[in-house]
């Protein structure tokens, strides 16, 4: 190669022309910017390389200019100082540095020509500098030869599908989309949900809700309906399938997913204006029910209607037979009920509300009607859960004794006297400092015993306030046999004799 400059052949590889010192540029298919970089850093190497005063080719050396006879010759030996080894050549040196960054500069060039012209990453950055620019015609083509360079990177293709929708191409960019999530290919599934959610991004900016949920339902990807849950409207799933039942039942409604489920009993078509937002388990009682259901999530998008029908034919256990009628009572009697099926379990209340297996005395044996008046209500409940009829009775239980509560006062007054607890029959205490008086309470039925009538005693110390004692009697109605009255904290009652 010879020098452009001076014509001086150039040894094979030289870079800069030992005679006139020009340098030979190597210049590649390259953007100029980066070729004026480089141009830029070969200059300081040699700056940094060569003092100002080393670059002039006049410039004196140190070494003694000697030829090789005048070093033989005996004053040579005489004067050892003359004898020393020549001095580098600084521009030699100089020369030599430059040809290895000259070297060094064209590997580096080389690499950037390969990296520029032969890597689809380098594409892609200027593909996205060219779609921030709004130049999208010169992004799709950095993009295209990204593409042509290296087929399977991922990215290239989903920046091609922004560009197109940017640009305005709409349809070809779901295209792109669509044969990159259709490709099973995809490395994993974090980068398959990348193109979703460019996907989805699109569908939002157009309003297009339901076409997201039917794209998101088409996936059959686990990752991807976990990933985009909030998007998803499915229809509920029932509980149980449809059907006949012998009994009433509760019917759940499944569902998953950010939103509420709309249902109707009658037939009719639900929607987030028509039907009810279901809560909890709807409960199907006897007869027939045509239920539909329907999702809408928190983008208002509508699942397909499920539909579920169930005929509930419950047969109810007979009404309990209740002894005796309603009525006005005088004497003490049994109240007593029979269920018509062995298995059905009765249940009552005595004070007029409707009885069940909540709110409800469980029935095993006939009982005393309380004194005064009283309303009961009885239900049966079959094995499954079934109630009848309910059957009510009215008592009017007005006891008719030998004597009247007040009346008892003067019965229980002569026992404490003859008994030795007061003075006397006017009820004077032992030390004649005060009286004790008693008052009628109550009449109560005493299991075993039969019904008597509550006096409380009081003590008066000759004032006109009263104190109760604490002590409380019983006379049996027919006869007036005083006794102490007991009650426990459980509510048992006893009598012992005074």
């Amino acid at each position: 190669m010879k020098c452009p400059n001076c014509g001086y052949e150039l040894p094979e590889g030289h870079l800069l022309c030992e005679k006139c010192g020009h340098e030979i540029k190597i210049v590649p298919d390259f953007e100029i910017d980066v070729e004026n970089s480089i141009s830029e850093t070969l200059s300081t190497i040699v700056d940094e390389i060569i003092p100002p005063d080393d670059k002039d080719p006049e410039a004196s050396l140190d070494t003694p200019n000697l030829s090789k006879e005048e070093l033989l010759e005996e004053d040579f030996f005489k004067d050892p100082v003359i004898f020393r080894k020549e001095k580098p050549n600084k521009k030699h040196i100089a020369l030599a540095l430059i040809a290895a960054a000259s070297l060094f500069a064209v590997i580096l060039i080389a690499i950037l020509f390969v990296y520029i012209h032969f890597s689809s990453g380098y594409q892609q950055k200027r593909a996205e500098k060219y779609m921030a620019k709004g130049q999208y015609d010169k992004a799709i083509s950095c993009v295209d030869k990204g593409i042509s360079l290296n087929n399977r990177n991922e990215e290239l293709y989903l920046t091609k599908a922004k560009i197109l929708y940017a640009k305005g191409d709409v349809e070809e960019a779901m295209d792109i989309l669509d044969q990159s999530i259709n490709n099973k290919k995809i490395s994993s599934p974090e980068v398959l949900a990348t193109f979703y959610e460019q996907y989805i991004d699109i569908y939002e900016k157009e309003g297009d809700y339901a076409d997201i949920n039917t794209l998101l339902l088409n996936s059959n990807d686990e990752y991807i309906l976990n990933r985009f849950s909030d998007y998803i409207s499915v229809a509920p799933v029932f509980s149980i399938p449809t059907g006949s039942y012998e009994k009433g039942t509760s019917l759940s409604l499944e569902f998953s997913g950010n939103g509420d489920v709309y249902y109707t009993t009658d037939g009719t078509d639900p929607s987030a204006s028509h039907g009810t937002v279901y809560t909890g388990p709807i409960s199907l009682e006897k007869g027939e029910y045509d239920i539909k259901a329907v999702f809408i999530n928190k983008n208002g998008t509508v699942s397909d209607i499920a539909e579920s029908y169930y005929l509930i034919d419950v047969v109810k256990p007979g009404e309990p037979i209740v002894n005796p009628e309603s009525g006005s009572y005088t004497s003490p009697f049994n109240i007593s009920a029979f269920s018509q099926n062995v298995n059905d379990k009765i249940y009552y209340t005595t004070d007029g509300s409707d009885p069940d297996e909540e709110n409800g005395i469980l029935y095993t044996e006939p009982f005393k009607a309380p004194i005064g008046k009283s309303n009961m209500s009885f239900v049966a409940v079959s094995e499954d859960g079934i109630s009848s009829e309910i059957i009510r009775r009215s008592y009017d239980f007005d006891l008719k004794a030998n004597m009247s509560g007040e009346e008892a006062y003067i019965y229980l007054l002569n026992d404490l006297y003859i008994a030795g607890k007061i003075a006397d029959r006017a009820g004077t205490s032992k030390d004649g400092k005060g009286t004790y008086s008693y008052t009628y309470d109550s009449m109560v039925e005493i299991s075993g015993s039969g019904y008597y009538y509550i006096l409380v005693e009081y003590y008066s110390d000759g004032t006109l306030k009263k104190t109760l004692t604490g002590y409380m009697y019983a006379v049996d109605p027919y006869t007036g046999a005083a006794y102490y009255f007991l009650k426990d904290a459980s509510g048992n009652m006893s009598l012992l004799p005074i």
